[in-house]
């Protein structure tokens, strides 16, 4: 089937992406190592916790980690890490949660100002989220009196905002009092480097996107860090319908490192198949070997022509470019002001009625503007989008 066939045989809408890798338009078009891989994993069987053991030596050979595991979308690493350091390598809690039996580590300290919608996953495990800090200002004194008996990790957003404690002292007051440190870095690549920043700060637990820029499938993440807790997370991720004299893994029972096999665990909810690891570790393997310079001077190319259509089709819309390329904004965007919140608001819903509908990203919406990624554009959809553009803001 291609492409227009799947959009005329379900009546699905032509889509112009210029918001970047985003869930909610599917993240990005697949390369073909990648749909040779999955397709490859679709043709046969294989031992799942073999193949995740497979893909985790690889990823952690990639991010400097002990160990690593895939898993169904950074989400479900945050809700998996959390249950990791919940129930560590004990199967009677790990059938518990999220109830926390009692005695149980139960609470994630995190910064006030990193609170954000997807700390939901962390709350799902079971955990109970306590704040330090405020908005704009924390001390190194408050993070050290939250850590306490019932604390099982801190959190840190990489991409969080704030005044917040630097990710360097938070690991090394938490690691003092023996807790983990979590780090959703889910949105931190590119660049390429970050795959190892955070491991090699003494991150316990580091938390990838692996369908957006790193192009596996878009249900697809994957947590890297120390070994016995991502053998938690996989405990309570892989199928556990096993017998405890049969269980491929009992090994693990015999060198002491835990009791027996859980039953399925939390993220028995969150499973990836074998067509999505294989997946991402095609796409991990392609993305750093990629040329990311030639990557980002196509981006930035790519801003400056749309840039000029606007300025053409679009004399009085005011546009200014980021030229990316910086650990806090990698990739050059290009920011459309519209004036008010309502005017940017009313383009953009006429841009989603527009054939095919255009889609720009509205992080900068309060303020009255639209922010247009390059990332996911082609060459044909620049026209398209300045095009829509035109017709929009010409008609009111």
């Amino acid at each position: 089937m291609t492409p227009e066939e799947l959009h005329e045989r379900y009546d699905l809408d032509h889509v112009v992406n210029a918001v970047g890798y985003n869930t909610r338009l599917g993240n990005g078009r697949l390369r073909p190592e990648v749909l040779d891989a999955m397709s490859a994993a679709a043709r046969t069987y294989v031992r799942m916790d073999q193949l995740q053991a497979r893909a985790g030596a690889r990823i952690a050979e990639l991010t400097n980690a002990e160990a690593a595991y895939v898993v169904n979308g950074a989400a479900g690493g945050l809700a998996l890490s959390a249950a990791a350091c919940l129930a560590g390598l004990d199967p009677v809690r790990m059938n518990a949660l999220p109830q926390i039996l009692d005695g149980g580590k139960s609470t994630i300290v995190i910064h006030r100002a990193h609170r954000y919608d997807y700390d939901h996953a962390l709350r799902q495990a079971g955990a109970t989220l306590v704040e330090v800090g405020f908005p704009d200002l924390t001390f190194p004194y408050e993070l050290d009196a939250a850590i306490d008996e019932r604390t099982a990790a801190v959190m840190f957003r990489a991409d969080g905002s704030g005044n917040v404690l630097p990710l360097a002292e938070v690991i090394a007051i938490a690691h003092g009092k023996g807790v983990p440190v979590i780090v959703d870095a889910a949105m931190t690549v590119p660049p390429v480097t970050n795959l190892t920043t955070f491991t090699d700060a003494g991150a316990d637990l580091v938390i990838f996107s692996g369908g957006k820029a790193i192009g596996g499938p878009p249900a697809t993440g994957f947590v890297a860090g120390r070994s016995a807790l991502v053998t938690s997370i996989a405990l309570q991720h892989q199928d556990m319908d096993v017998r405890s004299d049969t269980w491929p893994q009992r090994d693990l029972v015999e060198s002491g490192l835990v009791v027996g096999p859980p039953y399925q665990g939390i993220g028995r909810a969150m499973k990836v198949g074998k067509e999505q690891v294989a997946g991402l570790l095609a796409a991990l393997d392609s993305y750093v070997a990629r040329d990311h310079e030639a990557d980002l001077r196509t981006w930035l190319e790519r801003v400056h022509r749309i840039r000029q259509g606007l300025a053409e089709s679009c004399p009085g819309v005011r546009t200014t470019v980021d030229p990316g390329g910086t650990a806090s904004s990698y990739v050059p965007t290009l920011k459309i002001e519209f004036g008010s919140r309502d005017r940017a608001a009313a383009v953009m819903r006429a841009l989603h009625d527009e054939r095919p509908a255009v889609f720009i990203g509205e992080q900068e919406l309060w303020r009255g503007s639209l922010v247009v990624a390059p990332t996911n554009l082609e060459d044909a959809e620049e026209g398209q989008l300045v095009a829509a553009l035109a017709r929009v803001v010409t008609r009111g």
